[in-house]
C-alpha cells in the first residue's frame, strides 16, 4: 500500500462535516451558558442534589428555606430581598474568584457599599480612633445580613462608639478566603489603611471551602495566623483573632441544620467539628502566650433553638447580631488594655 496516498474526498468530506459538528456542538454550549440564569449557573451540581428520593431539601431551596426560617420561627418578617449578596454571592462575586480585589458590585446604596480599595466601612472617616480593620471571608464581608445596616460590623460600630466614639471600622474580606488569602490580603491591602487594631474572622474556610479536608489544614491556617500576627507587631498593630461561629457549636440543631451538615460533610462531627476545635485550642495557647488577643465566637449560638444557618458557613440579621454581641463584649477589654479606657483620640 502506498502510505503517500492523499485521503479520498469522501474521507475528507466526512472529517469536515465531524469538526463542523464539533464546533457547532461548543458554540451551542457557550450560547446556552450565557442565557442561564444566575440561580441555575452557580448550582447545577446543587440542583442534581436536590432531585433526590425522599423530598428534602438541597441546594438553593435549602438556603433559602433555611434563610426565611430564621426570621420566621423567631416571629420576625423575612425581608423579600434576601441576602443582600445572594444566596450564593451571586451578587458580587463572580465564578472562580476568591480574592480580596475581584468583587464586581462596587455601589447598591443600603445594601452593597464599597470603596475604591473594595473596603467596606463604618463610622468616623477623618482621624478615626481606634481604626479596626477585619480580615476574613465572607462572614467577616458581613454575607447572608439583608443589608449595610444588620451586617455584624455595623451593629458592632454601633455599640462600640458608646466607648470610642471616633471608632472606624473597615472590612476587607471576599467570599471563599482562606488564611492563605487572609495573609496576602492583609500584607497588599490592610497595611495601607493603617490600623489601630487588625480582627481576622475566620478558621472556618480552611476546613471546608477546598474540597478535600486535609489534616495539614488546620496547621496551615494556625502557620497563617502566627505570620500575620508576626507581621502585624512589627507595624505596631495589635492581633485580635476571632473563630467564627460554625453549625457543630450549636447545641439545638434544626431539622433544616442537621441536613444542611448532612450536605456539607457526612462525618461533620467526627471530621470537622474536633479539627475546629483543635484550632480553638491553639489560638488560646497563642493568647496565653502573648502573640494575639483571642475572641471564640464559634458557639455564638450555641443556645439558639431557632434556625441560624443558611448553609454551612452564613447566617442571617439574627446571626449577625448575636455575632456582633459576641466581639462587642471580647473587643472592649481587649481596646481597653490595648488603648486605654478613656479612648480619648490622641488627634
Amino acid at each position: 500500500m502506498d502510505n503517500n496516498k492523499k485521503p479520498s474526498r469522501p474521507l475528507l468530506s466526512k472529517l469536515f462535516l465531524a469538526l463542523i459538528t464539533v464546533i457547532i456542538t461548543i458554540g451551542a454550549i457557550e450560547l446556552a451558558s450565557r442565557f442561564t440564569p444566575d440561580r441555575d449557573k452557580y448550582s447545577i451540581l446543587e440542583h442534581v442534589d436536590k432531585l433526590r428520593p425522599g423530598g428534602n431539601p438541597a441546594g438553593y431551596e435549602l438556603r433559602e428555606t433555611a434563610w426565611e426560617s430564621s426570621f420566621t420561627e423567631r416571629g420576625l418578617n423575612a425581608p423579600p430581598g434576601g441576602p443582600r449578596e445572594g444566596l450564593r454571592g451571586e451578587g458580587v462575586t463572580p465564578l472562580n474568584c476568591a480574592v480580596s480585589d475581584c468583587n464586581f458590585r462596587k455601589f447598591l446604596p443600603g445594601i452593597i457599599e464599597l470603596n475604591d480599595d473594595g473596603l467596606q466601612t463604618a463610622g468616623r472617616s477623618e482621624n478615626p480612633y481606634p481604626h479596626i480593620l477585619i480580615v476574613g471571608g465572607s462572614v467577616a464581608w458581613g454575607a447572608g445580613a439583608s443589608n449595610i445596616a444588620n451586617t455584624y460590623f455595623a451593629i458592632l460600630y454601633g455599640m462600640l462608639k458608646n466607648e470610642y466614639p471616633d471608632t472606624k471600622i473597615s472590612v476587607l474580606a471576599a467570599y471563599g478566603s482562606t488564611s492563605n488569602t487572609d495573609l496576602s490580603s492583609f500584607v497588599r491591602k490592610g497595611l495601607d489603611a493603617k490600623p489601630d487594631v487588625v480582627v481576622f474572622i475566620n478558621g472556618l474556610n480552611d476546613l471546608t471551602v477546598k474540597g478535600q479536608l486535609r489534616q495539614t489544614d488546620a496547621s496551615d491556617y494556625i502557620l497563617n495566623m502566627k505570620t500575620a500576627s508576626r507581621i502585624a507587631e512589627r507595624n505596631g498593630i495589635p492581633t485580635v483573632v476571632v473563630r467564627q461561629p460554625f453549625p457543630g457549636g450549636k447545641k439545638f440543631k434544626t431539622d433544616l441544620e442537621k441536613r444542611i451538615m448532612e450536605l456539607s460533610n457526612k462525618d461533620y462531627e467526627k471530621v470537622i467539628t474536633p479539627l475546629y476545635k483543635h484550632i480553638g485550642k491553639v489560638l488560646e495557647e497563642m493568647a496565653k502566650a502573648g502573640e494575639i488577643y483571642y475572641i471564640d465566637a464559634a458557639d455564638s449560638f450555641g443556645d439558639e433553638t431557632a434556625t441560624t444557618f443558611n448553609d454551612q458557613w452564613h447566617f442571617s440579621d439574627p446571626g449577625h447580631k448575636l455575632l456582633a454581641e459576641r466581639i462587642h463584649a471580647g473587643l472592649v477589654p481587649i481596646l481597653s488594655e490595648i488603648l486605654g479606657k478613656s479612648g480619648d483620640n490622641p488627634d
